[in-house]
């Protein structure tokens, strides 16, 4: 009635579907209820009346999410309710109110995984432990999925279908026994879960200091749009692109470095053409995402947090007519400015004592010698290569260790990301098996193929390698975004390693080690792919 034309009326019989709808207590119908009628007023010109409505759904979202427990199901809940939170940004940003119009952003972004890295304890500590039958069941269904893991790898076409079957039935199973353990968990209160941890803007702003600038993207009717934050202001950069020319653009870019995975050789006449035209691409995203805000963050060192298909761009190749982004700053990501504040919180002292781990295949060559090469500039290291590179090391060494670094094949997968994992001599470690442990590492390298890809959820979670390393304490991470080349990969770990050994922060190290591949003249699919969170 609303859309055509008898608003009064459309507007009663929504206030009177709230109204039973609460009485009722069908909060589902409620907050679809307060959302419309906050549109409508909206529509209206009615901009305090509708911010009323917005509030009463986020408040009503906030209260219905506080008995859940269990990341899976915090999640799952939370699709399709976020967009009052992004009304109230909307009418504050209307307001001139820049600040609250992020805090908004913020209370809706990633809110369970960072629940998760600012309690400080597991996914195991959260769940509880499994009984001893649902222990053996998860035993048994591990052996049996390395096995079929393992023969995917090695099996004929014909075969592969019924293999990837037989995974996906035991990997459900795995799934509803770890659901039926969040659904007995004794968690945290309710109280304490439900509420979501205040975002503190001049916590942040003094956090950034005078030479950090933090770029938060938003995607706000239909366009990508960024604050700024730096330690004296915040702005808002409305309508840089629409996710469709971002998309159409970061095509173009996996295009041009997918023919680099033929090998140099074979593209050795074609290499400045090939460069030129991956250039061509990088420029066109940095005008649209780091061009307008230039202005604003004045050549400090970069925090970007993304947001939708922003995920996906390798800022640090991104060019304009001086270069390289990453020869003009320092640059770290997170999944919301609020981790970034709980991560950085943390002490990062230099690593003394680390875990290189390293399996071979076919996928990836070249990795032991990458492990052996830093094992000599890192002579304290504790190693573990090729049939010693087990899951069972791995559990047993991973949380003694100040800093951990995995050469090996990597698998995203973007139809069941919790089962993203890296493949080790006998079998798998996924996203669940890292966030159930605690580890004490301040820095994890994962160098291996795709191990910055995620999938994303409603409100921002990423869930993929990353969130695993996060959840289990990991102060910062260094990720791949693409299939790596496995000779340059090991260049590239070797000099990011003598640089982390004198003393050089994360960003420090990958920065220097990028500007050393370039004044070489190599393409940016050689050195741009890793990237680093914290």
């Amino acid at each position: 009635m609303i859309r055509t034309g008898n608003a009064d009326s459309g507007l009663t019989r929504l206030r009177q579907t709230l109204a039973d709808s609460l009485e009722f207590e069908q909060k589902q119908v409620a907050l679809l209820a307060l959302n419309s009628i906050g549109k409508a007023q909206l529509n209206a010109g009615e901009f305090k009346t509708a911010k009323k409505a917005f509030e009463k759904a986020v408040s009503l979202t906030e209260n219905s999410l506080a008995p859940l427990t269990g990341e899976e199901f915090r999640i799952a809940f939370l699709d399709g309710k976020l967009e009052p939170f992004e009304q109230l940004a909307a009418i504050s940003l209307s307001e001139n109110k820049t600040a609250q119009a992020l805090a908004y952003i913020e209370s809706a972004k990633s809110r369970s995984l960072l629940e998760a890295v600012q309690s400080g304890s597991t996914a195991a500590d959260r769940l509880g432990d499994f009984s001893a039958e649902a222990s053996t069941a998860a035993s048994v269904l591990r052996e049996e999925l390395n096995w079929f893991y393992s023969r995917l790898r090695t099996t004929t076409s014909a075969e592969a279908e019924k293999i990837k079957a037989e995974i996906k039935r035991r990997e459900r199973k795995f799934s509803d026994l770890l659901r039926r353990r969040q659904s007995l968990a004794n968690t945290d209160s309710a109280e304490r879960r439900g509420q979501p941890a205040s975002f503190d803007i001049d916590g942040l702003c003094k956090t950034l200091g005078p030479d950090r600038a933090l770029i938060e993207y938003v995607k706000l009717d239909g366009k990508l749009s960024a604050f700024v934050i730096t330690s004296e202001r915040i702005d808002f950069v409305a309508d840089l692109a629409t996710e469709k020319a971002v998309i159409d653009e970061l095509e173009q870019l996996r295009f041009q470095f997918g023919t680099l995975r033929f090998g140099r050789q074979a593209l050795s006449a074609f290499a400045s053409q090939l460069k030129q035209r991956a250039d061509s691409a990088l420029a066109r995203l940095h005008e649209m995402l780091v061009g307008p805000v230039e202005p604003f963050i004045g050549g400090k060192d970069l925090v970007i947090v993304p947001s939708g298909i922003v995920h996906y761009v390798p800022f640090s190749a991104l060019k304009n007519s001086f270069g390289y982004l990453t020869q003009t700053c320092n640059i770290s990501t997170a999944p919301s400015a609020s981790i970034w504040q709980a991560l950085v919180s943390r002490p990062l002292p230099r690593p003394k004592n680390p875990l290189l781990i390293a399996f071979a295949d076919q996928a990836a060559p070249e990795v032991e010698n990458e492990v052996k090469a830093i094992a000599k500039i890192m002579p304290s290291a504790r190693t573990f290569s090729g049939r010693d590179a087990t899951f069972a090391n791995f559990r047993e060494n991973a949380g003694r260790h100040d800093l951990i670094h995995i050469a090996c094949h990597g698998h995203f997968r973007a139809d069941n990301p919790l089962y993203s994992s890296l493949q080790l001599a006998d079998g798998h470690i996924n996203v669940r098996d890292i966030s159930s442990r605690r580890l004490k590492a301040g820095v994890v390298v994962l160098s291996a193929c795709e191990t910055g890809l995620s999938k994303l959820f409603p409100g921002e979670e990423i869930i993929g390698l990353a969130r695993g390393f996060l959840s289990a304490g990991v102060r910062s991470l260094v990720l791949s975004l693409w299939t790596v080349d496995d000779a340059a990969t090991r260049r590239f770990m070797t000099e990011f390693y003598s640089y982390l050994q004198r003393g050089e922060s994360v960003e420090a190290s990958l920065r220097q080690t990028q500007a050393k591949f370039i004044e070489e003249g190599e393409h940016p699919y050689y050195w741009s792919p890793f990237f680093s969170i914290g």
